[in-house]
């Protein structure tokens, strides 16, 4: 099943964050995964406003596993993290009205 990453973040470092984005998007390819949006004009209708949310689509949980700890991934993160405050959530479940 499908699973949803969801990041919100404050670009506290610019010039470090730079590369990122450019050099994720071929490690997002191999796994499979897909930028549903992304935006850095993004609309806060109720709490703190960040400068970028992305979401991003996933084959699987297990695929976003393998590509977090993935060795061509895990130095991209720390620039990310060094870089940013950041918000990071998995969606796993398919909505289903009856269990809120």
């Amino acid at each position: 099943m499908a699973v949803y990453l969801v990041t919100s973040c404050d670009i506290t470092d610019p010039e470090k964050y730079a590369p990122y984005v450019p050099n994720i998007l071929p490690i997002l390819e191999k796994y499979g995964a897909e930028i549903i949006a992304g935006d850095k004009n993004a609309i806060t209708v109720d709490g703190e406003e960040r400068d970028l949310t992305v979401i991003i689509k996933f084959p699987s949980a297990e695929t976003l596993t393998e590509l977090i700890q993935d060795s061509e991934y895990t130095p991209w993160m720390a620039i990310r993290l060094a870089s940013t405050t950041n918000r990071a959530t998995i969606i796993v479940g398919e909505f289903d009205a009856s269990t809120f």
